[in-house]
């Protein structure tokens, strides 16, 4: 799965970020990889104990991209991760690699204990134009995909699937990066409930009150209760 959403976040969201950015502190990204990874990520991340303004920008990404709606159908978030606010300037690249399956620490809410990390989610905090390179590459079906969004669209693709960005030439490139679990496990069932949400939402435009509507979305719940996971 790959799902390009548009304006995640609109104006006044990204006035709150670039607000934030200004006086926010950035150390190396190393300090959040593993063993592996660090071999290839050169990169730096927001100080969010520096930073004012960085748990309510951490709170703003997430509630901006649980709203919405075909995040929601095809993701099921249930838990997400604190995200962390990447910053790639000339020089800087994330070699290929795949995520964690599986992150401990904080969660947001308050919530701690480990999550398993089924979709991963890039948020881009800065305008294509105002950098060159740094490119989300990812891998689709024997093939590279790579994807520069405008300033407050995201992408989100099955955690898993090997990735990389691109060496920054010029400017710098700011993103949030996300995890979420989703109350489906199986990526394989959540594009079939999706479907199913696709056609129930054109049948509620349609025919809100047809009885095949209700019926459709009868048997999406159904589903959703026999896959779901506490």
């Amino acid at each position: 799965m790959i799902l390009l959403i548009e304006n995640v976040l609109d104006a006044e969201d990204l006035g709150f970020v670039d607000e934030t950015l200004a006086k926010a502190r950035f150390r190396d990204g190393v300090a959040s990889a593993g063993p592996t990874a660090q071999l290839r990520k050169h990169n730096l991340e927001m100080d969010r104990a520096a930073s004012p303004g960085a748990e309510a920008l951490e709170t703003l990404l997430v509630r901006a991209l649980a709203a919405k709606r075909e995040f929601g159908d095809r993701v099921l978030p249930c838990r997400f991760a604190r995200p962390i606010v990447s910053r790639y300037e000339p020089g800087m690249a994330y070699g290929r690699h795949v995520d964690n399956p599986l992150m401990g620490g904080p969660l947001m809410g308050g919530a701690g204990g480990m999550l398993r990390t089924d979709v991963s989610v890039t948020i881009f905090l800065s305008e294509p134009a105002s950098y060159d390179g740094g490119e989300l590459t990812i891998g689709e079906e024997g093939h590279e995909r790579a994807i520069k969004l405008a300033r407050g669209h995201a992408v989100a693709y099955t955690t898993g699937t090997p990735h990389r960005v691109a060496p920054v030439t010029r400017g710098a490139r700011t993103a949030g990066i996300l995890w979420a679990q989703s109350a489906v496990a199986d990526p394989g069932r959540r594009a079939i409930l999706a479907d199913l949400q696709r056609a129930h939402h054109l049948l509620a435009a349609k025919s809100p009150a047809a009885p095949e509507t209700a019926l459709l979305l009868q048997g999406y719940y159904n589903l959703l209760r026999l896959w779901a996971e506490p």
